[in-house]
């Protein structure tokens, strides 16, 4: 009536309609190249999912996939696993980025220390989003069971002393609950060199984890 159309993209359609063979694929491709995490948090089902066991992928299973990609993607290093735990990331970066395409993932930085965030920043990586949920280490260490809050925020601030003028996209993602929205200003306030932070609202993954009472 307004004159306004919606587009939805065709993958969008044909995942709902469970068609998995696709014409092209997504312009963003998420690879798990590490299966597990070294933190046990409450809100999470990695630490829960006894199926699986820890596994980093292989590079050439890596260099496979990113050979198969026909045109320029948005190549994100994770889904559910601490990416930073892979021996080989720096590498992947690199070769992801020589094929063109735009590298970026999710940490929750407890392993991100000057070095690596040198060379991460060397290897001309496009983003990175540090999980850190909480403003104060009481909060933050009752959520990122086995983290360190001052730990983190030494690295991630390292990090962003490091990438001054540099070009990495430094993103915070906070999940929101009870114990996170009423130190929303203080998250805010303590990440305000970074070019976003994000708010999420707290999801129990489809019913997979009990969410705890906090």
């Amino acid at each position: 009536e307004n004159g306004r159309q919606m587009m939805v993209s065709k993958n969008i359609i044909s995942f709902n309609s469970r068609i998995w063979n696709l014409d092209e694929l997504p312009e963003r491709i998420s690879i798990e190249i590490v299966f597990g995490c070294n933190l046990k948090c409450g809100m999470c089902h990695v630490p829960n999912t006894k199926e699986r066991k820890f596994k980093l992928m292989d590079t050439w299973v890596f260099e496979t996939i990113i050979n198969q990609l026909d045109s320029k993607k948005t190549v994100h290093l994770n889904i559910d696993g601490e990416p930073l735990l892979h021996p080989n990331i720096v590498q992947f970066i690199h070769y992801a980025k020589e094929k063109g395409h735009i590298v970026g993932f999710a940490t929750n930085a407890t392993k991100l220390t000057e070095e690596l965030s040198q060379k991460l920043i060397e290897s001309k990586l496009d983003y990175i989003t540090f999980s850190i949920d909480g403003g104060t280490p009481e909060t933050y260490e009752k959520i990122r069971k086995g983290a360190s809050f001052s730990a983190v925020v030494q690295n991630v601030k390292t990090f962003c002393a490091l990438n001054q003028k540099k070009g990495v996209d430094t993103r915070v993602d906070c999940i929101l609950s009870d114990l996170t929205e009423p130190e929303i200003d203080k998250i805010c306030d303590l990440w305000e060199g970074v070019t976003r932070v994000n708010f999420i609202p707290l999801d129990d993954w489809a019913g997979q984890i009990t969410l705890p009472d906090e």
